[in-house]
């Protein structure tokens, strides 16, 4: 049996256990959860697949949390299961500290693929929807994050493959005004209307411009009465972001 085999069958028993441990409620043997899950974490550096921890995620008892502590010690090792963290997020609204994980740990990858940042901006028209799942306040700040930073070919790539009419037409207006600091006008002006979905793209814009042109996204940290939008456009600045509790959109 190669190493690679020993390093799976052991991260699978490791799986296990804290699995059953989680669900029963009952205690590990001779060590506690935090010692199996540093364990299993070693496993998962030494090359266990990471996609095999997706259901400690997905699960309903303490088991989440020994997996919202793995992900959030493997960086660029999460790459492979990106797009399955934005539905986790999706999923997310009576659980604060799971979106607010999983946001923070989609933000720390270097890079996200074209499907990964599809998934997260799907989630927008979603914002205020009372029959949607998600935490509107993290789903907002970690698009914000994602348009804010995204390579214009990548918003090209996103525009294309999206599902939507309304969002390929916000992300390819992103895409040419967004790098654009003579057309501040424009930002300004969409930033100034009622449709949260156009304003959202537009502060991501103003974000863009902001090395050339701050005023904009400087209007948005005084004035945005959305506290994920205000968060964001701080955050951007260099001023902080203010302590908050769970952001009611």
């Amino acid at each position: 049996m190669s190493e690679n085999d020993l390093t799976e069958q052991d991260g699978d028993a490791l799986i296990a256990l804290l699995m059953d441990s989680a669900r029963n409620g009952t205690e590990l043997d001779e060590s506690f959860p935090g010692e199996t899950a540093n364990e299993l974490l070693g496993r998962l550096h030494q090359g266990f697949p990471v996609e095999r921890i997706l259901p400690m995620l997905e699960s309903e008892h303490a088991a989440r949390g020994d997996g919202l502590f793995l992900i959030s010690e493997l960086g660029e090792r999460l790459s492979p299961i990106a797009t399955d963290l934005v539905r986790l997020l999706a999923r997310s609204r009576d659980s604060w500290s799971v979106a607010r994980a999983v946001s923070t740990d989609l933000l720390e990858l270097s890079e996200l693929s074209t499907p990964t940042i599809a998934a997260i901006v799907r989630l927008l028209p979603g914002l205020r929807d009372p029959t949607s799942e998600a935490d509107d306040g993290e789903v907002l700040f970690c698009a914000l994050q994602v348009l804010g930073r995204a390579r214009p070919e990548q918003l090209g790539e996103v525009a294309v493959a999206i599902d939507d009419d309304r969002l390929s037409e916000l992300l390819t207006w992103l895409r040419d005004v967004g790098g654009d600091p003579n057309r501040a006008d424009r930002i300004e002006d969409r930033l100034a209307g009622n449709d949260l979905l156009a304003v959202v793209f537009a502060v991501a814009a103003a974000a863009r411009i902001a090395g050339d042109v701050g005023a904009p996204l400087r209007r948005v940290a005084a004035e945005s009465t959305e506290p994920a939008i205000r968060d964001f456009a701080r955050n951007e600045l260099g001023l902080g972001r203010q302590g908050r509790a769970r952001w009611n959109l």
